[in-house]
């Protein structure tokens, strides 16, 4: 990776993506992030499946993160089966994935540009999970999948 002062002008590499075609169905405009409602990483940095490492008090959403709409706001928050504000809900039209990680500090990251409602995807890339939902799980499959009936899940070779 190249840098100019804090811009990235380049990267080496591809990171791991969610969609399993490159071609999802996406919101063009992408969604704006309420990173009032992320938690920073606490106890020791972290580093992602993808090599994002992220810094004790950084704010990240992984790629395959579930959004949902922040009802007060209009903004998105990750899926939260405890919260009480839009987030405990997977809605159509209301709640994406992401395509890609994200973290707080990166330019224009309130604006996540690749928020996927459709396509194929890959299912052990998607922060949702067969068994409880929550924060830490996501929805189930059966939750995302009735807000998200375009998504198709290809199980990873």
């Amino acid at each position: 990776m190249s840098t100019f002062g804090q811009s990235t002008l380049t990267t080496v590499g591809r990171s791991p993506k969610v969609s399993a075609d490159g071609c999802p169905e996406v919101k063009q405009i992408g969604v704006t992030i309420d990173w009032s409602l992320v938690a920073a990483v606490s106890g020791a940095d972290v580093t992602l499946d993808d090599g994002v490492t992220i810094k004790i008090g950084e704010k990240y959403l992984r790629y395959g993160q579930v959004l949902c709409m922040v009802s007060a706001t209009g903004k998105y928050a990750p899926y939260d089966f405890a919260a009480s504000n839009g987030q405990e809900t997977c809605r159509a039209g209301e709640c994406f994935v992401l395509n890609s990680t994200v973290k707080e500090n990166d330019m224009k990251s309130d604006h996540a540009g690749v928020a996927i409602y459709g396509g194929p995807v890959w299912k052990a890339r998607l922060k949702a999970t067969a068994g409880t939902h929550s924060l830490a799980n996501g929805p189930t499959y059966t939750e995302l999948l009735a807000a998200l009936p375009r998504l198709q899940l290809f199980i990873d070779a």
